[in-house]
Parts: structure tokens; sequence; C-alpha cells
């Protein structure tokens, strides 16, 4: 594994506002507590309890998704998923329950020894006590080749997150 210094530094600084703000909710309510602790992170890895999150997206009733500004193929893949979850929109000022990311990642942070490297994460979180995104309950990553066009990636990353949970693909209409 390699990581450049200055990856390394903007990943900790990263690191370093997830933890704070999971830690600043977490001292609001016992339920943020237990949700807060879902992920850890370990090694530069997200590590995630796979019973909290289900019984998270179980109970959830709306979702919200954020892409970067410009990324048609992040929204309408989350949009369909979303769908596909029966889930539907929170009112107008209202927080979702649960929050889809879907981001790049820079390319240089970590390198595999396959060649591969981290190029995309599908971070999920659950509504929390105070403004923002909430509580981090998943965290998927995409590991591939640097070259793959970016709709292909999310395609990738999305089908990955969909088979880990079992979820199917609605067939498509003609």
């Amino acid at each position: 594994m390699v990581v450049r210094a200055r990856t390394f530094r903007i990943s900790l600084s990263v690191v370093c506002f997830f933890l704070s703000a999971l830690a600043i909710s977490g001292q609001n309510s016992s339920q943020t507590t237990s949700i807060t602790s879902a992920c850890k992170l370990v090694s530069n890895q997200y590590t995630c309890n796979l019973a909290s999150f289900q019984q998270t997206l179980g109970n959830a009733k709306t979702a919200a998704i954020q892409t970067g500004p410009v990324d048609p193929a992040a929204q309408s893949q989350l949009t369909t998923l979303i769908d596909e979850l029966k889930l539907s929109s929170p009112a107008p000022g209202e927080p979702a329950d649960i929050t889809f990311l879907l981001v790049p990642v820079d390319p240089q942070s970590v390198e595999f020894s396959t060649g591969d490297t981290q190029i995309a994460a599908l971070h999920v979180f659950a509504r929390g006590s105070g403004a923002g995104r909430g509580d981090l309950v998943w965290a998927e990553q995409f590991i591939g080749p640097e070259d793959l066009p970016w709709p292909i990636v999310v395609n990738r990353l999305i089908l990955q997150f969909r088979t880990r949970f079992h979820i199917p693909q609605a067939p498509k209409k003609k």
C-alpha cells in the first residue's frame, strides 16, 4: 500500500472532520450514540456494523442523495436505487432518514498490490440530532483500475452495494 504525503494530509483532515462531527453529534442522545458506533475507521478503512445498518435501512422511510454538482450518472443510479428500496423524498425543509453520498476518491490515495486503487465511495448516513448529513452507518468502497470511466465506476459500485444487501434491480421499462 502506497500513500503519498499530500494525499495522506488531505485524508487525515477529512477523517478528523468526520470524527469530530461524529463526536459532537454523539453527545446528544443514546440513539445517536448507538448509530455513531456503527462505523469505525481502522487503518484508513471504515468497518461498519452490518446488523446496525440493516436495521437503520429497514426503519428508513425517506432518503436523500448527494453527489458532485454535475454528476448525472450517480444521481440517476442513486435515484433508481432509492425507488427500488421504496423510500420517498423527505418533505421540503425536513431531513431525510438516510442520505446516500457517492463521491470519487482521489485515485492517488491508496494503491493495492494488484495495481488497483480505491476510486469511489458510497457512504450512507442516518439522520442525526443536529444539522448536516447525520451519522455514518455504512461505507462501501469501489476498488478498481484508475482508467475506468466514471459512469462505469458508479454502476459497479451500486451493483456491489445491491449484491451485498440482496437488493433486486427492477426490470427495465420498455
